[in-house]
């Protein structure tokens, strides 16, 4: 038996398909609904308020500083620092708004005019805040720093100034650039 194969040009041929390059791709579609939200956890208990509570001032202007005997002068400073949880009276006195336990930090650079003692203390609302109150003694000519750190319960509506108080009377000027500083910080 003979087959026959038809090479023909009316032989049926298998469809061949052309693909040309790929398009761009298009804007993506919305996007499908959302579900509904699930249960809610239990609140947590309320937190402590805000430790943003601070305040501090500076100054950087020379002068002579003369503290009579027994005499307690408040300090002025020329420049306020930014605050929160305070406020400034003047450029002498920092009140504060939120009680709390803040660390009192504070600094002074001067030069005796002659030889004595003076001593440097924050009052609070016009007491001396014990841990504050510090002495030094110099001579005169020679330059002296007097710096403090302390914690101390401070309360709402509190006039905080920086005294200096001498029980003989003394007489120093200011050393140049900043020379009397006061910082406040709610812990």
């Amino acid at each position: 038996m003979q087959h026959k194969l038809n090479f023909g040009y009316g032989a049926a041929q298998p469809a061949r398909t052309v693909r040309g390059a790929t398009g761009a791709t298009g804007c993506p579609g919305m996007p499908g609904m959302r579900g509904a939200p699930g249960p809610r956890g239990a609140t947590g208990p309320a937190g402590c308020a805000s430790a943003a509570a601070y305040c501090g001032m500076f100054n950087n202007c020379s002068g002579e500083v003369q503290v009579d005997a027994d005499d307690v002068l408040a300090l002025t400073f020329s420049h306020c620092m930014p605050a929160a949880g305070a406020q400034y009276d003047k450029q002498n006195c920092a009140i504060i708004a939120e009680s709390g336990v803040y660390e009192i930090d504070y600094c002074l650079r001067g030069a005796g005019l002659c030889q004595g003692v003076v001593q440097l203390a924050v009052t609070h609302n016009g007491a001396v805040i014990p841990c504050t109150a510090t002495s030094v003694e110099f001579f005169e000519g020679e330059p002296f720093t007097l710096c403090g750190l302390g914690l101390a319960e401070i309360e709402c509506d509190a006039h905080l100034h920086l005294v200096v108080y001498s029980p003989q009377g003394a007489t120093f000027c200011l050393a140049e650039g900043v020379n009397i500083a006061l910082r406040v910080r709610r812990v």
